[in-house]
């Protein structure tokens, strides 16, 4: 997208009731802007949930910075 490199994934895992695990829910997003010619900068975004308990959603949040000249 331009300047932008742009990733977004989401997965569901399902249960195991033999286990006794429930299954859950896994995104992650990812941007990434880059300028001059091999500089960028970006952020992160995960997030970790058992449906049906909004309360023990896990969030994670990062932002990065590469400065390179040629």
């Amino acid at each position: 997208m331009g300047a932008h490199d742009v990733g977004v994934l989401h997965v569901r895992t399902g249960d195991d009731p033999d286990a006794a695990m429930i299954g859950e829910d896994f995104t992650v997003g990812r941007v990434k802007r880059r300028f001059l010619q091999q500089s960028y900068f970006g952020g992160i975004y995960t997030r970790r949930d058992t449906p049906g308990d909004r309360l023990d959603a896990s969030h994670t949040v990062g932002l990065d910075l590469r400065l390179a000249t040629s």
